[in-house]
């Protein structure tokens, strides 16, 4: 009786010549059941199978270490020495991509993908080669580099690891199926009546969970309606209501990995040459006041390293360096300083003399504009003769004093408080005409200039009485100089003194046409 009713539950028929065919309706619902049952689907994600576990990528390998430095000195033996750079390691190799686990296929509502294998890891890189280390050469002649026998090459490089194959993914047993929806109608009869026909109340439509192909659709039918106390219900199967096909991909390969790159060789060392037991300490600058310098004799050394090629051919037979090489080559030279002028060094301003010695060996020599000197370049020395100059304090002394009878712009006075045009090569006045509009200058309008040398005539409208100086612009500016008009004169003054150097200075001077103005404003620049 409970086998009849576990038959009738499932929609398997009990009468004729079936019992093969319920056997067989049984075994394969069963096979559904069970596969639905172990099938992992990630909730929304309509993927099936758990994705395989990416692979570990390879470890870098060991870089090789470098070579030590080395002080060498060269003489009548044969010595040898290995500073190579060490190898570096490989790189390991990665592990596989794992493939995708619980990948049996459930066949549910919807289009399914199967779980992506892992990725493969990358290989690791390879270690690099050590740098050979540096050496520095002594020697005495050059032909005791012949008993040396030095190695400093680089390392060698190591090869990178390889990258390994991504899992595979979920594959589908079966690439699409069919789903199959029923509708089943509840109808209802009067429990006080059976002879009334069953009236129809809803119908509902669900997945048929029997095996429609083998014409079963009975296990779909809807949950039991109780009956109440006027009528009673059941569900009559009406048929199949639509059929939904739905697809399996395969889910992906997993990337593969990389391979790692190799390593990179290790340069070779420097190697410096030096004739000699020592690198001289350099002296390459140097700054005094002319009044301690004087007398002096002041040495500076200049170390230059020369490139050369051919270090190969300089050392023993089975060295193994690089071509070039770097040779000391010392530049020496001495500065001399001498004082030749009666006049003290106070009366100079006792300047400081600097020098710098070159890369050739040469001094670079920076001598203040105010001193008159000769320079001679002798075989190992650089003599400074200091033959004149003023002092730095008489430079940029000119004041303005006035305009003519307090209000003619025409004409304006100068005084040179250092009273040094007949020490100087040259005097240079420029004067500028601005309009103003109040305290601001505006558009430059004219410019004049006055070259004056001394023991030369004077340009015209210039007048000189001691160091006072008359300048008469005469109707250079009449046409500008309008009455009650404000203006200005910007005043440049260029002083070059006899060693060539010139010193600047300025002045600016408001006034306004016609004014008489006894203290006008003067501003220096």
């Amino acid at each position: 009786m409970k086998l009849r009713k576990f038959m009738l539950f499932f929609g398997l028929g009990t009468t004729g010549s079936i019992a093969g065919k319920i056997l067989l309706k049984f075994a394969l619902f069963t096979l559904l059941l069970s596969v639905f049952a172990v099938t992992t689907i990630y909730a929304q994600s309509q993927i099936f199978g758990v994705p395989g576990r990416n692979g570990m990528d390879g470890r870098s390998g060991r870089n090789g270490l470098n070579g030590q430095e080395q002080v060498i000195r060269a003489g009548d033996r044969s010595i040898a020495y290995d500073l190579s750079g060490g190898e570096g390691d490989d790189g390991e190799n990665a592990s596989l991509g794992e493939n995708a686990t619980q990948c049996q296929q459930p066949q549910p509502e919807f289009s399914i993908m199967g779980a992506q294998g892992g990725n493969g890891g990358n290989g690791g890189s390879g270690g690099n080669g050590g740098n050979g280390g540096n050496a520095t050469i002594y020697f005495d002649e050059i032909s005791q580099l012949k008993n040396v026998l030095l190695k400093n090459n680089g390392g060698r490089l190591r090869r990178g690891g390889l990258g390994a194959q991504g899992g595979n993914g979920c594959t589908c047993q079966q690439s699409s199926w069919e789903v199959t929806y029923c509708t089943w109608e509840l109808r209802s009869q009067p429990i006080k009546d059976e002879k009334q026909p069953w009236q129809a109340i809803r119908q509902r439509t669900t997945l048929c969970s029997g095996i429609p192909f083998l014409g079963d659709n009975e296990p779909s039918r809807p949950s039991h309606v109780s009956s109440d106390n006027n009528y009673r219900y059941r569900w009559h199967y009406i048929g199949v209501d639509r059929r939904d096909r739905y697809t399996c991909t395969n889910g992906s390969q997993g990337q593969n990995g990389r391979n790692g790159s190799d390593g990179t060789l290790g340069a070779y060392g420097r190697v410096w040459l030096v004739q000699g037991t020592t690198i001289p300490t350099e002296k390459l600058t140097h700054s005094e006041k002319v009044s301690t310098l004087s007398g002096k004799t002041i040495p500076f050394v200049k170390n230059n390293w020369l490139d050369k090629n051919g270090l190969g051919q300089l050392l023993a037979s089975g060295s193994n360096v690089s071509d070039s090489y770097a040779l000391l080559d010392t530049k020496r030279r001495s500065l001399k300083v001498v004082w030749a002028t009666e006049k003290s060094f106070t009366d100079l301003g006792d300047p400081a003399i600097e020098s710098t010695i070159a890369a050739s060996g040469m001094l670079n020599l920076t001598i203040p504009g105010t001193l008159e000197s000769d320079v001679d370049i002798q075989k190992d020395t650089t003599v400074v003769k200091i033959a004149n100059g003023i002092h730095p304090n008489r430079l940029r002394q000119f004041q303005f004093k006035g305009f003519y009878l307090f209000k003619d712009p025409s004409k304006i006075y100068l005084e040179d408080r250092g009273n040094l045009l007949n020490e100087l090569k040259q005097v240079k006045v420029t004067v500028s005409l601005y309009d103003r509009n109040g305290k601001q200058i505006g558009n430059k309008l004219k410019e004049l200039t006055y070259a004056i040398a001394p023991r030369v005539e004077t340009p015209k409208g210039v007048s000189i009485a001691n160091n006072s100086y008359t300048l008469d612009f005469g109707d250079a500016f009449s046409a500008l100089l309008k009455p009650d008009k404000p203006m200005a004169y910007v005043i440049s003054i260029d002083q070059t003194t006899i060693a060539g150097a010139t010193y600047n200075s300025g002045m600016q001077v408001k006034f306004v046409v016609g004014k008489i103005n006894t203290n006008p404003e003067v501003e220096r620049l």
